[in-house]
């Protein structure tokens, strides 16, 4: 399922580090939730940016090869990449199953990554395989009670049932879901005019890091029309998880 990355064909951007701080060195400093739940937002949106431009992730479990630009949890750089094999001109059918397996599986592992970090097991992540896997889903409560309360249904959803949908997507649905409550709230309490606050406005609630994301990997161009090809259908499947899960865990 994983591919080399191409030689000379790097799409990371040096020019654009100050200096460089590798996620195994962040985890050795004292950190909040809220600080571990922002740097996995992060890291979703860097995933998925590299995800839409033809290239995933090898390995979440190398913690010297993931590191945060200038110390900034916001600038997520992968350093062990892979490149989608495709004939970029005419994808097959067999390039969407693969790419789609693949993404899975990086979400899976960065799940797995952010289990281990909020339960202090990541000295245990290069002895990770399968029946180890297969013991975290079916022990899952045990590691619940470490894990933020509101990102509990995700974990179960990404490790229990195999759900393939971007941390950051399912925290910004949640805030969504969230503020929408607020809203009925405050509009159901209000009065004088009858009208209700407004706080969402339908604007994203999450920061978009596209352009951080942009100034840190330099990709070729040449795979425009391989990664347009692949990215509509594998949207609407993500965006059709996010719903089902809020559904379900409402």
């Amino acid at each position: 399922m994983r591919e080399d990355f191409r030689s000379g064909d790097s799409p990371l951007n040096s020019q654009q580090e100050t200096f460089k701080m590798s996620l195994k060195e962040w985890f050795y400093g004292s950190h909040s939730t809220d600080e571990y739940r922002n740097l996995f937002v992060n890291m979703s949106f860097a995933m998925k940016y590299l995800h839409d431009n033809g290239y995933y992730v090898k390995s979440f479990f190398k913690l010297d090869k993931i590191n945060l630009l200038n110390g900034s949890i916001q600038q997520i750089k992968f350093e062990d990449l892979g490149r989608f094999s495709s004939d970029i001109h005419n994808p097959s059918v067999d390039d969407y199953s693969k790419k789609r397996e693949i993404i899975k599986s990086n979400i899976l592992l960065s799940s797995i990554l952010q289990i281990y970090a909020y339960t202090g097991l990541l000295d245990q992540l290069p002895y990770f395989n399968d029946s180890v896997l297969q013991f975290l889903k079916n022990n899952l409560n045990e590691y619940a009670i470490f894990l933020p309360e509101g990102d509990i249904p995700y974990y179960r959803g990404v490790i229990e049932r195999g759900a393939s949908v971007y941390f950051h997507a399912y925290v910004e649905e949640k805030m969504k879901r969230d503020v929408g409550n607020l809203e009925k709230e405050v509009g159901a309490s209000s009065t004088g005019n009858g009208k209700g606050m407004v706080l969402s406005n339908g604007k994203n609630l999450l920061p978009n890091n596209e352009v951080i994301n942009r100034s840190i990997y330099n990709f070729p161009g040449n795979n425009d029309a391989f990664v347009r090809a692949l990215i509509y259908p594998i949207i609407i499947l993500l965006i059709g998880f996010v719903i089902l899960f809020l559904l379900y865990f409402q």
